[in-house]
């Protein structure tokens, strides 16, 4: 479970993965209202503020503006 990294927008997603012994990064969905029972391991607005390096990967490659 150590080498996995489940991302989930739904309370019943998170409380799943975080029972499974998972880590877990929370991207609320603006829709649901619920709060998960148990706490994500990150909580994030967008999966665009995701950085791979703060859970030992790889950074993403560079982009160029065109």
């Amino acid at each position: 479970a150590g080498a996995c990294l489940v991302f989930e927008d739904s309370p019943n997603g998170i409380e799943a993965a975080v029972a499974g012994g998972f880590h877990c990064i929370h991207v609320p969905d603006p829709t649901m209202s619920d709060k998960p029972a148990a706490p994500p391991s990150q909580t994030l607005k967008s999966l665009l503020d995701f950085n791979p390096t703060e859970w030992g990967l790889p950074p993403f490659p560079a982009t160029t503006a065109d």
